[in-house]
C-alpha cells in the first residue's frame, strides 16, 4: 500500500530553514516546495507525460502562496489530462511572446536608428547629422512606424515619388541608398527576412539625376562615343593620356595634372596624394585597377625619368599640364565625335558620382564610400590620421565595378 502524503500548511512552509542541501517538502499529486541552500523556496509540479517523468516551475514562495500553488496543480493535471505537456506549452508560449515582441521592437524606424547608431564612430558630426536628418525628414514619417518586413516597394518609391515631384532627383536616389543600407544591416544582424529595397532597381523606378554643378555626360551611349573619341585624339600623348585616366579615377583635374611618378604605387594598386595637393588638405588613396595602371604606364617612356607623369612637351618633364588644357582637349574630342554636350574636366567626377549612385544596387556600396572615394569629407584633425585609407577595401571594389565600367562601353561596338 503507498504511503499517503500528508498536505503541507503554511506555518510548516514558512518555519522551513535552509539546509546545507536543498530539500523537498511535498504537497501530494507531484506537487513540492524545493528549499534551497540559500533559504529560496519554489514551487515544482512532478508528472508524467507519454510514460515521461517531467517537470515544470510554479513560481517562489511567497509571491505565489500554497493556494495559488495547488491552484496551478490542478490547472496542469487538467492540461495533461487533455493531452497538453505544460512544459512544451509554456516554451511555445515564449517563443510566441518573443515573436510578438520582436514584431514590435524590429519597426523600420527602430532598425534604421541602430544602424545609425553604428555608423556614429566612423562619420563626422555634420554627416551623421545629415544623414540622421535625412531620416526624419524623408523616410520615418513614412514606414518609421511599421514592422521593417511589412514595409512594400509601393510605400518605398512613394517616398521617392514625393521628392521627385519637387525635383529633388538627387535625393530621391541617395534616400533609397539609405533605405537600402538598413535593409542591409538588418539582414547582417538577423533581423530582417528580405532586401525589399534591392527589388527596386533606380535605373528603371527613379529619374535620372539631374546634374546642374558642373557640365558632365552621364548617358552610357554618349560616355562610350566619348571613351572613344579620346582614344582618337590627335593631340599630344600627355593630354591623350590624362584624358583617357580622367573619367576611371573621378580626381580633381589638378590632382591628375600635377600627379607625380613618386605617388604611384603600382606593386600595391595605390595612387597616394599627398596632403599638400587636396582640397580637405589630409593625404588621400586611391586604389587603382589594372586599366588604370595600363594608362598611367603609357606615359613612362616619355616621362618617367622626370617629375610629373603627365607634362608639357614645351616645358619640360618638370612642368605639369595647365589649367585649362584637359577642358580644352574634352571639347575637342566633343567637337570631333559631334557629340551634342558640354563636359569640363571636373565633370568626370560629377560623372563618377551620378552613375555610382544610380547603379548602387550592382556595386553594394553606403554612400560613405562613394563620398569617401570623392574625397568629401569632414575637416577633422583627429581622424586625418588614418582617413586616407578608411572604406579602402570597399573604395577598391568600387573602383573595380568603375573601371569594368568604363572598359565594357569602351569593347561595345
Amino acid at each position: 500500500m503507498a504511503r499517503k502524503t500528508l498536505p503541507l500548511s503554511d506555518k510548516e512552509i514558512k518555519n522551513a530553514k535552509s539546509s546545507e542541501k536543498e530539500y523537498k517538502l511535498f504537497d501530494g499529486g507531484g506537487l513540492y516546495l524545493s528549499v534551497q541552500p540559500n533559504g529560496s523556496k519554489g514551487w515544482r509540479l512532478k508528472y508524467l507525460f507519454q510514460g515521461n517523468e517531467k517537470r515544470i516551475s510554479l513560481g517562489t514562495y511567497p509571491i505565489v502562496s500554497l493556494a495559488d500553488a495547488r491552484s496551478k496543480r490542478e490547472e496542469y493535471k487538467k492540461a495533461i489530462a487533455s493531452g497538453i505537456d505544460p512544459s512544451q506549452e509554456r516554451k511555445l508560449n515564449k517563443i510566441k511572446l518573443q515573436l510578438e515582441q520582436d514584431e514590435v521592437q524590429n519597426t523600420f524606424e527602430n532598425i534604421a536608428k541602430e544602424f545609425l547608431e553604428k555608423q556614429k564612430l566612423r562619420l563626422g558630426e555634420k554627416t551623421y547629422q545629415k544623414k540622421e536628418g535625412r531620416f526624419k525628414n524623408h523616410i520615418f514619417g513614412s514606414i518609421g512606424s511599421k514592422n521593417i518586413d511589412d514595409v512594400t516597394v509601393q510605400e518605398i518609391l512613394a517616398i521617392i515619388r514625393k521628392l521627385e515631384a519637387k525635383g529633388q532627383n538627387e535625393t530621391a536616389h541617395r534616400i533609397l541608398n539609405l533605405i537600402d543600407q538598413v535593409y542591409q544591416y538588418g539582414l547582417a544582424v538577423g533581423r530582417v527576412k528580405h532586401n525589399i529595397a534591392a527589388d527596386i532597381n533606380p535605373r528603371l523606378a527613379l529619374n535620372p539625376i539631374v546634374v546642374k554643378h558642373m557640365p558632365t555626360i552621364i548617358d552610357p551611349k554618349i560616355i562610350k562615343l566619348f571613351l572613344k573619341g579620346v582614344n582618337c585624339y590627335r593631340g599630344t600623348l600627355a593630354v591623350k593620356t590624362a584624358l583617357q585616366l580622367m573619367p576611371f579615377v573621378a580626381l580633381r583635374p589638378a590632382n591628375i595634372r600635377a600627379a607625380e611618378w613618386k605617388e604611384f604605387d603600382f606593386d600595391k594598386k595605390i595612387w597616394r596624394i599627398p596632403a599638400e595637393k587636396t582640397k580637405m588638405g589630409s593625404e588621400h588613396y586611391v586604389p587603382l585597377t589594372d586599366s588604370m595602371i595600363n594608362i598611367v604606364k603609357i606615359m613612362e617612356p616619355l616621362t618617367g625619368q622626370g617629375k610629373y607623369v603627365f607634362s608639357t612637351q614645351t616645358k619640360g618633364t618638370d612642368h605639369p599640364l595647365s589649367e585649362n588644357t584637359l577642358t580644352k582637349g574634352i571639347r575637342i574630342v566633343l567637337k570631333n565625335e559631334k557629340i551634342d554636350a558640354d563636359m569640363v574636366s571636373h565633370g568626370a567626377r560629377s560623372m563618377f558620382s551620378t552613375l555610382a549612385y544610380e547603379h548602387f544596387q550592382e556595386h553594394k556600396m553606403i554612400s560613405e564610400v562613394i563620398e569617401r572615394q570623392l574625397d568629401h569629407r569632414e575637416r577633422n584633425k583627429v581622424k586625418d590620421a588614418y582617413n586616407h585609407a578608411e572604406y579602402l577595401n570597399e573604395r577598391r571594389a568600387l573602383m573595380q565595378w568603375w573601371s569594368d565600367y568604363l572598359d565594357q562601353l569602351k569593347s561595345e561596338r
